[in-house]
């Protein structure tokens, strides 16, 4: 996704459930300008990290909600409306935005794991039974009969 119309950059993200890491590609000044851009609007805390030796890629560390917090600060302070009606369109378009945005299937971030890794992909992760389902059965377990 491009981040401004005049920068030629493009943000992408991948999901390590409650942290994402934001990847962006372009040239050094162009993902630098865009890297202030996302930490002026309260996306990210880190630090840029670049991936690559010709600084072609960038990565840092963020969260789905910071980055819905940017996507509205971005709508909002570009104009002078402050009504009702546009905070609710800047929260749509926030949203909107954040569901569009690309979800990056390369593996950026190496996690050292001491003598030789295992690889495997980051996947996302389906519970069979919710909590609930757990806590019908300890009720169940913990009024059961124990006498026999």
């Amino acid at each position: 996704m491009k981040l401004f119309k005049d920068l030629a950059v493009e943000l992408s993200f991948q999901n390590f459930g409650s942290t994402w890491v934001g990847i962006l590609r372009g040239s050094t000044e162009e993902i630098e300008s865009a890297f202030l851009s996302l930490w002026n609007l309260r996306a990210v805390t880190g630090e840029l990290e670049w991936y690559d030796h010709a600084k072609q890629v960038a990565i840092f560390w963020t969260d789905k909600q910071s980055m819905r917090r940017y996507f509205f600060n971005r709508n909002w302070l570009q104009s002078v409306d402050r009504s009702r009606q546009f905070k609710y369109a800047c929260l749509i378009h926030a949203h909107t935005a954040l569901a569009t945005l690309q979800e990056c299937c390369e593996m950026f971030v190496k996690f050292d794991m001491g003598g030789e890794p295992d690889f495997y992909e980051v996947g996302k992760i389906k519970a069979e039974r919710p909590d609930t389902d757990f806590k019908s059965a300890v009720l169940k377990h913990a009024f059961a009969n124990k006498s026999a």
